[in-house]
Order: structure tokens, then sequence, then C-alpha cells
């Protein structure tokens, strides 16, 4: 996640109509390059693709080195220096931080309350999944909020060789300048009986996460100012904000399931070139020929950055 300059510790706060299902899953521990020999599924592969929230969440950071005689929100709202940090006491102070992040998010949540991510984030990975010819998605099946389906019940009810998840998370950052959507890819072999259907556990064989950045330009240095931005206009801009960066996925993720281990090494290379984006700090990859100024970089998995507004 973002690059933080001393010692910081990442509050991430999940919107409270998020269902429990998308917090205890674990995270499949599988390479980032999906190897050649997996590439081809005479069956085609299952997908299933979950945004597992109701709403837009909120994240804060807790800087505990940071000292100060005044409480209130400060730098970049959600980086707001909270009165008895000198105690350490990191619970309050994230409770505290966490408070206002909640009272800031309160319009852009209002203004998107008629805006269908489920939808878009389901059109979003049909559109990508359609482009690599070798990928062949025998059938993507959606689910969000309190219907989401569990990896575990979803390779229970289905039989494929693969079978593919995209697991979507969206947020404001902490000082309310960017919308920012994260993707999470991954792919495993599930072991199949004599009568064709699901037996013993399945294999991950693949797995990245991508991040998709949409920047707000010119932003305030007050976290609410920024949200009242956003929800401006029927949410205009968190609206548009959004639309761009799942868009960005079309291309993203067909590139993150085609990756080669000679590119991955070439990322990873200390003497690569590198580019500074949305707080991250990476190799670059890419800048976008139709904006200039959008950049695609290498951070422990793709970062894309876009200004908006």
């Amino acid at each position: 996640m973002k690059k933080l300059i001393g010692l910081c510790i990442v509050v991430a706060l999940l919107s409270t109509g998020a269902p429990v299902a998308a917090k205890k899953e674990a995270d499949v521990k599988a390479p980032p390059v999906l190897a050649e020999a997996d590439r081809a599924t005479p069956d085609g592969r299952l997908v299933l693709s979950n945004l597992y929230q109701r709403e837009i969440e909120t994240s804060v950071f807790v800087d505990p080195v940071a000292r100060t005689p005044y409480g209130g929100t400060g730098w970049y709202g959600g980086w707001g220096w909270i009165r008895g940090i000198e105690n350490n006491n990191q619970d309050v102070i994230a409770a505290r931080l966490v408070a206002a992040a909640e009272r800031n998010a309160v319009p852009v949540r209002t203004a998107l309350s008629d805006f269908d991510t489920n939808t878009l984030a389901l059109a979003t990975t049909k559109a990508a999944l359609a482009k690599p010819d070798w990928f062949q998605a025998r059938g993507v099946t959606g689910s969000s909020d309190v219907f989401a389906i569990s990896k575990a019940d979803f390779l229970a009810q289905n039989a494929a060789a693969q079978i593919a998840f995209v697991r979507y998370r969206y947020d404001l950052s902490p000082d309310f300048t960017q919308i920012r959507v994260l993707a999470m890819l991954s792919i495993e072999r599930q072991q199949l009986g004599k009568d064709g259907k699901p037996a013993g556990q399945p294999v991950a064989i693949y797995r990245q996460n991508i991040m998709s950045i949409a920047q707000m330009r010119a932003p305030s240095y007050e976290a609410r100012d920024n949200a009242k931005r956003w929800a401006a206009d029927n949410g205009k801009l968190a609206k548009a904000a959004l639309t761009a960066a799942f868009g960005q996925f079309e291309r993203l993720i067909p590139f993150a399931l085609g990756l080669s281990q000679a590119q991955l090494t070439a990322f990873n290379d200390k003497n690569s070139t590198k580019a500074f984006a949305g707080g991250y700090y990476g190799t670059l990859v890419a800048r976008d020929a139709d904006q200039p100024d959008a950049v695609l970089i290498w951070k422990n998995g793709l970062v894309h950055v876009q200004p908006v507004g």
C-alpha cells in the first residue's frame, strides 16, 4: 500500500455493511506469474467476481512518533495529529481518526448511494477476461454485499480444472485526495475425482494484486473539503473517478495475467527506471499515451495512477 516516511501504522476501516466472509478469507499464497503449462485449459476457467462492500470505505494513518499540543485534524485531514499521542495510545488515536474519516465520508457515500458499483465491477471483470484469447473464461459469476459467495462454497459447488477469483475493494485515501480500487486476482487448480466432482484441496497457482487510483487534481489540504468536492453535483467527480479507476482494469488485468518471469525480474531490478506516483515509488512500467500525467508503476504489484477533475 502507500509508502510512508517514518514509522506508521495503517488502519483500514471497513464499511459497517461489509460481510464477515470478506475479512475471514485468507489470501492465497501463489506466484505472481502464471506458468506457461497452466495457461491452456481445454474446458475453460470458471470465474467468481466478488465486491465485498455496500459503500466506499475509508482508511487512516496513525504516526506514533508525531507530537503536538493540539487536537483536531491538521495536515491532509486523515493524517491529523491527535492529542494524547505523547502516551503512544495508538488505539485512542486510531479511533479518533476513524471517527473523523467516517464523518468526512458521509457526503461522499450519500452522493454515491445511487451508483451501481456492483454492476460496474462485474462488467469490468467480464470485459477484462474476454481480452486474452488463452484465458477462456467459461462463465463469470458475480456476487457482492451480503450475497457474496465464499471461495470455499464456490469451489464446492463448481467443477472445473481451474477457477479464477477476482475480488475488489475500493476506498478513499486518508487525505480524501484519492479514490482507490484494489483488484485481487488469483487462480486455483482444482482436483477432480473420477466422477468429475471436486476432490481434495485446490492448489493455488497464481496471485497478484492491482491498484487503480483516481487522484483529485489540485486538492485541498483539508480532507473534509476534498470530500465535499467528491460529493458535489450528486457525486459527479466521485462517480467519474470510480468509472475511470475500474476502467483501467480492462487493460491492467490482461497485462497482469500475461506477465512473464522475465518481465517480473526486470520490474524488480534495483537499477530499473523508477517513478513516484500517488504516494507509491516503484519501477516505471509505462506512461499513458493519451494522458501523459497518468502512470503505471510496479510496487510489488501493478499500481496505476491517473488524475481526475
